[in-house]
């Protein structure tokens, strides 16, 4: 047996609010900026290429790197919710560099616009496929890296 949720006909309606749906204004509590991040963030210049969906690809710099995902530099801009495949440098202890690819998604751009007279947009990528050796490697360069 199939489970179902029904709506009221207010519920449903955008315009109709209930006033019990909110507490009193003495009850509000001043929002706070929440973290919501799962794991560790560290600042990390690390070379990296961008390939977008339709095949384009591009240079790009990270800013930060947790195991969950990218913050980083790009000329071009990229809309939120783009899905990409990010492949990531990461340098050795011995001073090689080894690759780590993932696929991700865009969750922020700053400015949220594109626009001519930027040079350079911010991206946060949340990362929604990566290989189990991949993250491995990705937060051993993180543990490594992490102020204590």
């Amino acid at each position: 047996m199939e489970r179902r949720s029904t709506v009221s006909a207010a519920a449903a309606s955008p315009s109709i609010e209930r006033a019990d749906a909110y507490p009193p204004p003495e009850v509000i509590e001043p929002m706070s900026r929440v973290e919501r991040r799962g794991s560790a963030r560290v600042p990390a210049r690390l070379a990296m290429e961008i390939t977008l969906g339709g095949g384009d690809r591009a240079a790009a710099e990270s800013l930060n790197v947790s195991a969950n995902g990218v913050y980083f530099a790009s000329r071009a801009f990229i809309p939120v919710l783009t899905r990409l495949r990010v492949t990531l440098e990461l340098p050795g202890e011995t001073g090689s560099a080894s690759r780590v690819a993932c696929d991700g998604v865009v969750v922020r751009t700053e400015p949220e616009v594109e626009t001519s007279s930027v040079r350079e947009y911010q991206v946060a990528c949340y990362f929604t496929d990566i290989a189990d050796s991949d993250r491995e490697r990705l937060e051993a360069y993180i543990l490594r890296h992490v102020p204590f």
